[in-house]
Order: C-alpha cells, then structure tokens, then sequence
C-alpha cells in the first residue's frame, strides 16, 4: 500500500505539469535552437529535446517528433549544447556526444552512419587536451578545446566539408574524424553557421566556410575558405559570436557593443535595411541598442538586452515575438512580448525562438507544426506570435486528444492505484478510452517527465 501511495502522490505532482509551464518541473540554465528542433539543458545538467525528429535529432532513440520534451537518455552533466539542421551535439561530463544524422560524417564516430542515440566524438579529447563547448552547423560540427599544459585554445571540427567549414585547409568533402583549424588560437568563444564557422580569438572575429554572403565580414565576399579569413573589419573587443543561416553578430558581453553583417535579405543585420544588398563590414548598433547576449537564427536573431528580449528579421511564423507585429519581416529589433524583464538568455530557430528567465522558466513562440515550440497541440497552422510556456511533460490518458486535469487525472490515479482492465475506463469523459496500466504510466513518467 505504501508503495501505492507514493506513486500515486508522484502521479499527480506530474498532472500539475500538464497544465502549467515547464518551470513549475525544472529550471532550464541553456537553450540551442536549429531548423525545426530544441534542446535545453535542465536541473542539474540533464537535456531535453522536442520538435521534429525524422533523422533521430531529438536523441531519444526514437525518430518520433514531440511537442513535448523527450528526456535525451545517459546524458548527465550537460555543459554545452549546439542543435544543427537534423543533428545534435552535447558536452557532457568533458565529454562530446552527438546524435540524428551522421550522413556526412558530423557525429564524429568516424562513419557515414546516423544515431537516435547519442553516440561519442572518437579522438576528440586526450587528458591534457579537453573540449570546453560545442557548435553544430548544418552539416559539421566543432568543438572549443583547451590543453591544460600549453593553456592552447583551439577548435577542431568534423563532418561536411564541401565549402571548407571543418577549417582544417583539407579539400575532401567530408572529413570523419576531428581535425583542428588551422592557425587559430586564444579562442574565447566558437559559433557555427549553416555552412561556416566563427570564433573569437583576442577579441577579433575570424570567420571561414562559406562567404558568398559577406559572413567573413572583411569587406570581402568569396565562395568559400577551407582556413579562417582575416578578421572582421573594425572588431576589437568581441567577447561572444553568433551565426546564422548567411550572416553573423558579434558582441561585447560587458559594454554591450554590438555587430551585425551579412545576407540582411530579411533583415536580420538589424541596420534597419531589408534589401539583397550584402552588408560585407559590420553594422554597429552604437548606444542606441546595447546587447549583452546575442543568438542568430537562420534569417534573424535575438538578443538580451538588460534583461529584456528582442529579436528582428524574417517574421513568416511570428517567431520576432511581438504582438503588435506577429507577421512581417524587420530589419530593426522589436520587443518581445511579455519578455520586458528577467530574461536571462535565448535560443532561436528556423521559424521559432525561446528564451529562458532567470528563475530557470522557458518559454517559445513562432512556428510549431512539427512541435517545435514545445506544446500541444501542433501540426500545420499552429504558429503563435506571442511566448508560451514550454509544457514539461503531457500524457492523453483517455486518448480523447486532449491533456485536461480532470478526466486525465481521474486516468493516471486509477492506474496509480493498481486499478486495471476496462474499471480503469470507468467515468471517463471518452467512451473508447484506451485501458492504460500502471506500467505505462509509470514508464511515461520515467522517459518524458524525467522521474525516476
């Protein structure tokens, strides 16, 4: 009995998620978005994903997309997070880890194959020589290293590699096992497009991949550079990158300095412009608009500024946020709605951003036809304009295709109690309410809402 009862007291702790924000389960401390999937690290170093998962890049073992977030299994300690176009990679206790599509070598197991599970960057690290942070690009991914001898800071980079974006000076297009970039050191901070990557190295930019969009920042626009590029013109105090699908931000997390260059075709440079005119040299924002933060999607970004979000560019699915402008691309940073204060950092995606409070709450808007957002219901045309709560974990125990607090609590309480066979139905507001065992439940609370 007494184990009934805990359980059962465990059952409804997780129906109060069922209708609340995810906060009311767990604090989120960071947040990576890519085309169509999120993932965020939670309490103490665990991760989460939702969103679209055909190639396995929500990690769950599944390739089932979820509204709702999936719990990324033998992950513990999670430092870093970076989400690619339909692959993820995490560092987590030092160590890479890596998961979805590995069809151009980009989880690092030295093969062509995928993983819904994550999997470990073979030849990464040694004891001296240890990963800091991870960013994924569309294609390939990177990691921040650190050798505790030498104080060396580097990057090193795998995966796709058909504009150079691994950086190593090699010309094959796929290259399947870490390779450093070449002459790049006392890096501070590591970002990684679609097809390029940027880091900032003694407070300079230094960008290489792809640069036919001007994402090099050096007055230059070239097909592409398998080595970094000289450094962005006029940039001398960066502490943070960022980059997006074709364009890139830098800025200074103290005095708020900020930057912006590239393909502004939707705005996403922030210089007021929405043009096919490249910018090639950055844009500074000046005093006018001092972020601290800044996170690029694929044709925008977000930024914290005091506390407050803002973010501006392509605007199809109402991911910029504002209610007064919840469709309409802008070359200039609009307010989030609702996020005015206690925003402690961000993650923006294809057609979807998030941010995160500094009391550990999540929430997103934009786009959520494949559960991008992190709540029910999605599918086609369920865009919203203005920040939701991301909901924790939710369960249909009726199977009427809806999470309410009443029918469904009656559900999870009877099978908590051992209740089985067509009784457990019984007084259900659905007349074909599928017969749900303590078993399942308890499975369902372990999997999704991350209880032992």
């Amino acid at each position: 009995m007494h184990r009934h009862l805990s359980f059962f007291a465990t059952t409804f702790v997780c129906v109060a998620w069922l209708v609340a924000p995810a906060a009311q389960g767990e604090t989120y401390t960071q947040a990576a978005s890519s085309f169509n999937h999120t993932c965020a690290i939670y309490g103490s170093g665990g991760l989460h994903c939702w969103g679209t998962n055909a190639a396995g890049q929500l990690g769950d073992g599944t390739t089932t997309s979820s509204a709702i977030p999936v719990v990324v299994p033998g992950l513990t300690g999670v430092t870093s997070v970076s989400a690619g176009r339909v692959h993820t990679c995490a560092l987590a206790q030092g160590v890479v880890k890596c998961w979805g599509d590995g069809s151009d070598g980009q989880l690092g197991n030295g093969t062509t194959n995928s993983s819904p599970l994550p999997v470990a960057v073979i030849g990464l690290t040694t004891v001296s020589n240890q990963a800091v942070a991870v960013a994924v690009g569309a294609d390939f991914s990177c990691a921040q290293m650190f050798n505790q001898v030498s104080n060396a800071s580097t990057v090193r980079c795998w995966g796709g590699n058909s504009a150079g974006q691994v950086g190593s000076g090699s010309a094959s297009p796929q290259v399947f096992a870490p390779a450093t970039v070449s002459a790049l050191t006392g890096v501070t901070h590591l970002a990684a497009g679609s097809y390029f990557a940027c880091a900032v190295t003694g407070g300079t930019v230094r960008c290489w991949g792809s640069g036919i969009s001007g994402q090099f920042g050096n007055g230059t626009t070239v097909l592409s550079s398998n080595v970094p590029a000289a450094a962005a013109t006029g940039i001398t105090n960066a502490t943070m990158v960022t980059a997006g699908g074709s364009h890139v931000c830098a800025a200074n997390g103290t005095t708020g300095d900020a930057w912006c260059w590239g393909d502004r075709g939707f705005g996403q440079v922030g210089d007021g412009v929405i043009s096919s005119t490249l910018r090639t040299s950055p844009y500074y924002f000046g005093v006018s608009f001092r972020p601290t933060k800044i996170y690029a999607a694929n044709a925008g970004n977000c930024a914290v500024v005091s506390g407050q979000a803002f973010c501006w560019g392509l605007n199809n699915q109402g991911q910029l946020g504002n209610a007064g402008q919840p469709t309409g691309n802008s070359g200039s940073p609009l307010a989030v709605t609702g996020q005015s204060s206690g925003v402690a950092t961000m993650a923006a995606g294809l057609n979807h951003a998030c941010a995160i409070s500094t009391t550990g709450a999540i929430s997103c808007w934009g786009d959520n036809t494949l559960g991008q957002r992190g709540s029910a219901p999605f599918g086609a045309g369920t865009p919203i304009t203005t920040p939701i709560g991301v909901v924790k974990c939710s369960l249909d125990v009726d199977g009427d295709g809806t999470v309410l607090a009443t029918t469904d609590t009656v559900m999870m309480a009877r099978a908590a109690l051992g209740v089985t066979g067509a009784s457990l139905t019984d007084n259900a507001f659905s007349a074909n309410a599928p017969r749900r065992s303590p078993a399942d439940v308890s499975r369902f609370l372990r999997d999704s809402c991350g209880l032992p």
